[in-house]
């Protein structure tokens, strides 16, 4: 192996191990990863507050995609044909 060869990994390795000892060192207070919080899986309800129903972001989110999937299903089966075309192929 030349030696600009071996001069080149042992620079790269060098740095390698420098970034990840200065990402070990990082308390997350210079714009470092820093994980999600409990609060942030459990977020604020924001309809039907205070009965069995209620529902935060996540759940409307959840419930806007279901109806969406069936209008998409619903519409391409209004149609169905024993041979499929591409669109009933598709769904």
């Amino acid at each position: 192996m030349p030696i600009h060869a071996l001069i080149l990994e042992k620079a790269l390795l060098a740095n390698a191990s420098a970034s990840l000892l200065s990402l070990a060192a990082d308390d997350g207070s210079s714009g470092g990863f820093v994980g999600p919080s409990i609060a942030e899986f459990f977020p604020e309800p924001v309809l039907f507050v205070g009965t069995p129903f209620e529902m935060n972001r996540i759940m409307l989110i959840r419930v806007l995609v279901v109806i969406a999937i069936m209008v998409v299903v619903g519409l391409s089966v209004r149609r169905m044909k024993v041979v499929p075309g591409r669109w009933q192929s598709l769904i």
